[in-house]
C-alpha cells in the first residue's frame, strides 16, 4: 500500500487488520482506497506481524476496540500462524489442520456496544464497505453492525471465514452466506487462494430490496383497499338504514293521509248534515208561516200552489238537466283523475325501479368485493412467485411506470364520468320535482272533485226534499181540515225536534271545530314529515352518488387488475424462459463447480501430501545426519585401529604364529554407513503407508 493509491468516494470499516495480499485483492475489487477508512484493531503493529503495516497508512483512523453486542472486555489469543487471532478458544479441527500451531500471546481487549460504535464512527460517506478479519467472531460483529444500523447501509462486505467452524461460537462460510442472504445481500464464496479459508464477498441485492419495497407498498395498498371496503360497507349499511327509515316514513305518511282523508269525509258529511238540518228548520218555519196564511186564504193559496207546482216542475226538469251535466263533468274529472293516478303509479314504479337498481348495485358491489378478494389472493400467489424470482423484477419497473400513467388517465376519465353522473342526478332531481308537482295537482283535482260531488249531493237532496214537500202539500190540500189539526200537532212536535236538532248541531259544531284543530295539527306534522322526507331524499341522492363512485372505482380497479394480470402472465412466461436458461446454466455451473471442487480437493490433498513428505524428508535428513556422524566416528576409530592392527600382525609374524586373515577394513565402512539409511527409508515408507489421512484429505 502506497500513498499513490487511487482515492475513491465512500468509507471503509475494517474489523481486524488483514494480511497485505488479502488487502490488495480487496482494494483492487473496490477500484482504490476509500476517502475515509476506520480500523477497529485492539492490537498494536508489533503483535500483528505483516498485517501491522496497515497501521502506518496516513489518514487511517484506528479505534483500539472491537464491536460486540454490549460494552465490556474479552481475552484475545494471538497464534503462531500469520494473521490468526481470536476471541474464543479453538476447536480440535484447527489443530488437525495446522499441526504445531501454538499460542504466542494473549491480550485483554475492549468491546464496544452498537450505540458506542455508532458514536465513535460518526458520519460515514456513502457507499459504505465492511472488511472483517477476525476468525470465530464474524457473526457477532455482523450482529453488532446490524444493531448499529450500519449493515443495511453497507454496499459490500468482505470477510475471511473458515470452510468449517474452527473456533467456539463460530460459524462456517455457508452459514454466513445464508445469514447475509436473509438480509438481502448477494453472496459469493471465493476459495481460490486457500480452500480451508473462504473469502465471503457480499453486496446489496438491489432487486430483492426493490422487491421488498414493492411488497411493503403492496401491503399498504391492501390496507387502503381494506379501509375503503370497510367504508363502502359502512356506506351500504347507512344506505340500508336510510331506506328502512324512508319506508317507515312513507308508511306513516300514507297512514296519516288515509286518516286525514277519512276525517275530511266525516267533516264533509257533518257539514252536509248541518246544512240539511238548517235548511229543514228554515223550511219548516216557512211551512208553518205559509200554513197559517193558507188557513186565511185557502182559495187563493190553492191557485198559487198550482202555479208553483208548474214552476217547480219546470225547475225540476232544469235541475235534472244540470245534474246530468254535472255528472258528465264528474265522469270527465274522474277520467282525468284516473290518468293522474296512472301517472302517479308510473312515477312510483320508476322510483321503486331506482331503488331496485340501487339494491342491484349493492349486490354487484358485494360480488365485485368477492372478486376483488379473489384477485387479491391471486396477486398474493403471484407475489410469492415474484419473490422467488426477485432478480428479474427490475425489468418491470418501466411497465409499472406505464401502468401509473394509465391509472392517471383512468382517474381523469373517472372525473369526467363523475360530472356526467352529476348531470344525471340533476335530471333525476328535476324528475322528482315534476312528480311532486303532479302529486300536488292530483290532490287539487281530488279536492275539486270532492267539492263538486258534495255540491251535487246537496242539490240532489234539495230536489228530493222539494219533491217530497210538493207531495205533502198536495195531500194537505186534499185533506185541509184534517191536516190543519195534524199540522198543529206536527208544528208542536217540529218545534221540539228543532230544539233538539239545534242542540245536536251545537254539539256537532263544537266537535267539528275540535276536529279542525286536530286536522291543523296533523297538517303541521305532515309538513314536518314532508321536510324530513325531502332531507332523506337528498341524503339518498348523495348516497347513490357515493355508491356509483365506489362502483366505478371498483370497476376501474378490476380493469387495472386484469391488465396487471396479463402483464404478470407475460412476465411469468418470460421468467419461465429465463428460468429454463438459468437451469441449464446452473447445471453447467454445477458441473464446473464439481470439477472445481474435485480439483481443489486434489490440490488440498497434494498440499497435505507435500507437507507429509516434507516432514518425512526432514526426519530422514536428521537420521541421515545422525548416521553420517556415526559413520565419521567409525572411520576415525578405524583409522586409529589400523596401525595397531598392522603392528599386531607384524608381532605375530615375528612370533611365527599363524597370521590372521586381513580385515576388510575398507568394504565394511560402507555397509555400516548404508545400513542406517536403508533402515530409515524403510521406516519412513512404512510410516507413510500406515499413516491415517487427516480430515479434509479424503477425496
Amino acid at each position: 500500500m502506497t500513498e499513490r493509491d487511487t482515492i475513491v468516494t465512500g468509507s471503509l470499516i475494517l474489523c481486524g487488520a488483514p494480511l497485505p495480499a488479502v488487502r490488495m485483492h480487496r482494494q483492487a475489487a473496490l477500484g482504490g482506497w476509500p476517502e475515509r477508512a476506520v480500523l477497529l484493531e485492539p492490537l498494536d503493529a508489533g503483535r500483528l506481524g505483516q498485517a501491522g503495516a496497515l497501521l502506518s497508512r496516513p489518514g487511517l483512523e484506528v479505534i483500539p476496540a472491537l464491536p460486540a453486542p454490549a460494552d465490556g472486555e474479552a481475552e484475545m489469543a494471538v497464534y503462531s500462524l500469520p494473521g490468526l487471532r481470536a476471541l474464543t478458544p479453538p476447536l480440535p479441527l484447527l489443530g488437525e489442520l495446522f499441526p504445531g500451531l501454538t499460542q504466542r500471546d494473549r491480550r485483554t481487549v475492549e468491546l464496544l456496544s452498537p450505540e458506542a460504535l455508532r458514536q465513535c464512527l460518526g458520519d460515514l460517506p456513502a457507499p459504505l464497505h465492511l472488511w472483517i478479519d477476525l476468525p470465530g467472531a464474524e457473526l457477532s460483529i455482523l450482529t453488532a453492525f446490524e444493531a448499529a444500523g450500519l449493515l443495511e447501509r453497507a454496499s459490500t462486505i468482505r470477510l475471511r471465514c473458515g470452510a468449517e467452524p474452527y473456533f467456539e461460537q463460530g460459524v462456517d462460510a455457508a452459514a454466513l452466506r445464508d445469514w447475509l442472504r436473509e438480509r438481502l445481500f448477494e453472496v459469493s464464496l471465493e476459495a481460490d487462494q486457500d480452500p480451508d479459508w473462504t473469502e465471503v464477498a457480499a453486496s446489496q441485492d438491489l432487486a430483492a430490496r426493490a422487491q421488498a419495497a414493492l411488497l411493503a407498498e403492496l401491503e399498504e395498498l391492501r390496507g387502503i383497499a381494506g379501509v375503503q371496503a370497510q367504508q363502502m360497507e359502512a356506506v351500504q349499511q347507512e344506505g340500508d338504514q336510510l331506506r328502512s327509515e324512508l319506508q317507515a316514513l312513507r308508511d306513516v305518511a300514507e297512514s296519516q293521509a288515509a286518516e286525514i282523508e277519512a276525517r275530511t269525509v266525516e267533516l264533509a258529511s257533518s257539514q252536509e248534515q248541518h246544512t240539511a238540518a238548517q235548511a229543514s228548520l228554515a223550511e219548516l218555519r216557512d211551512a208553518a208561516a205559509r200554513q197559517n196564511a193558507e188557513i186565511e186564504v185557502r182559495g187563493a193559496r190553492l191557485t198559487d200552489l198550482n202555479e208553483q207546482l208548474a214552476a217547480r216542475g219546470t225547475e225540476l226538469t232544469t235541475l235534472r238537466q244540470e245534474l246530468e251535466a254535472s255528472q258528465s263533468r264528474a265522469r270527465d274529472l274522474q277520467g282525468q283523475m284516473a290518468e293522474r293516478d296512472m301517472q302517479l303509479v308510473e312515477l312510483e314504479e320508476s322510483s321503486e325501479q331506482l331503488i331496485r337498481q340501487s339494491e342491484d348495485m349493492a349486490t354487484r358491489l358485494e360480488a365485485q368485493d368477492a372478486a376483488l378478494a379473489e384477485r387479491n389472493a391471486q396477486l398474493e400467489e403471484q407475489n410469492a412467485e415474484i419473490q422467488v424470482r426477485g432478480t428479474r423484477i427490475q425489468g418491470f419497473e418501466a411497465q409499472l411506470a406505464e401502468q401509473t400513467r394509465q391509472l392517471e388517465e383512468q382517474n381523469a376519465e373517472i372525473e369526467a364520468r363523475g360530472a356526467r353522473i352529476n348531470e344525471l342526478q340533476s335530471q333525476l332531481g328535476a324528475r322528482d320535482q315534476r312528480m311532486a308537482e303532479a302529486q300536488a295537482e292530483l290532490a287539487q283535482l281530488r279536492e275539486t272533485v270532492q267539492a263538486q260531488t258534495e255540491k251535487l249531493d246537496a242539490q240532489t237532496a234539495e230536489i228530493e226534499a222539494r219533491g217530497t214537500k210538493i207531495g205533502n202539500l198536495q195531500e194537505q190540500l186534499g185533506t185541509r181540515d184534517q191536516r190543519m189539526a195534524e199540522l198543529r200537532a206536527e208544528l208542536t212536535q217540529l218545534r221540539e225536534t228543532v230544539q233538539a236538532q239545534a242542540g245536536k248541531l251545537d254539539a256537532q259544531t263544537a266537535e267539528i271545530e275540535a276536529r279542525g284543530t286536530k286536522i291543523g295539527n296533523l297538517q303541521e306534522q305532515l309538513g314536518t314529515r314532508d321536510q324530513r322526507m325531502a332531507e332523506l331524499r337528498a341524503e339518498l341522492t348523495q348516497l347513490r352518488e357515493t355508491v356509483q363512485a365506489k362502483t366505478r372505482q371498483l370497476e376501474e380497479q378490476n380493469a387495472e387488475i386484469e391488465v396487471r394480470g396479463a402483464k404478470i402472465e407475460e412476465a411469468r412466461q418470460q421468467i419461465a424462459r429465463q428460468d429454463r436458461a438459468q437451469v441449464e446454466a446452473s447445471e453447467a455451473y454445477r458441473q464446473l463447480q464439481q470439477k472445481l471442487d474435485q480439483t481443489q480437493a486434489d490440490q488440498a490433498l497434494q498440499m497435505r501430501m507435500q507437507v507429509m513428505h516434507k516432514v518425512d524428508v526432514d526426519e530422514l535428513r536428521a537420521r541421515y545426519e545422525q548416521s553420517e556422524a556415526r559413520r565419521r566416528q567409525q572411520e576415525e576409530l578405524l583409522l586409529k585401529l589400523t596401525p595397531r592392527l598392522a603392528q599386531a600382525a607384524e608381532q605375530l609374524r615375528h612370533l611365527q604364529l599363524p597370521a590372521m586373515p586381513d580385515l576388510p577394513v575398507e568394504p565394511e565402512a560402507p555397509k555400516q554407513i548404508a545400513k542406517p539409511a536403508r533402515k530409515a527409508a524403510a521406516k519412513a515408507k512404512t510410516k507413510s503407508k500406515t499413516r491415517k489421512p487427516r480430515k479434509g484429505e479424503q477425496a
